[in-house]
């Protein structure tokens, strides 16, 4: 299958840290979008570098996060993939959100797993992107309760605010969010 070819090309001294020219994506990152955790452990193994960038400026981290890949997540973090790396995230609709980390991308696409294994891997909880927004505020704004909850369990700053002065506590207001709003007042949001 892909893992014996892969390996096949290795030995024959394939590059395993090249990109293509149109993507910027490395064989990495094709494996880890395409959900074949095996190929990325093997290109690790052999020297892949978990680091590197295609052309939006996406790591095979975010890649992962994006996907809902945890075990890929996790073995990403384990290989030296910088966890608070802060790139760009494409939504559904084209729109580009710069300076999002992988906690920030596993959270808007509603991966609770990643989202805890990102925090137990030592994510930055309360990393900001290029308009000051937090994860906390991304989840508040969802719905996303239980990732609300283990945000603040980890240290999220629940009275942060973005650069247009809006806090987590006034995102889920104005979504209509009671249950996480109560909870980050109990957590002293205001």
């Amino acid at each position: 299958g892909r893992a014996s070819t892969l390996l096949f090309l290795i030995t024959k001294g394939a590059d395993v840290n090249a990109k293509d020219p149109v993507t910027g994506m490395t064989a990495l990152m094709t494996a880890v979008v395409s959900g074949q955790d095996g190929c990325a452990m093997i290109l690790l193994g052999h020297g892949a570098d978990a680091n590197t960038r295609d052309v939006v400026n996406r790591t095979a981290l975010m890649a992962a996060s994006q996907f809902g890949y945890k075990v890929t997540v996790e073995r990403l973090v384990a290989s030296g993939a910088d966890i608070n790396a802060k790139g760009r995230f494409i939504l559904d609709n084209g729109q580009y959100l710069e300076g999002w980390t992988a906690l920030m991308v596993a959270v808007v696409s509603g991966w609770s797993g990643v989202v805890q294994s990102l925090l137990d891997g030592g994510a930055d909880v309360n990393a900001r992107d290029q308009d000051g927004g937090t994860a906390l505020m991304v989840a508040a704004a969802a719905g996303q309760y239980q990732v609300v909850e283990a945000l603040i369990k980890k240290g999220a700053d629940v009275n942060s605010r973005d650069s247009e002065g809006r806090t987590a506590l006034m995102a889920a207001q104005a979504r209509g969010r009671a249950a996480i709003v109560s909870l980050l007042k109990k957590a002293g949001a205001d």
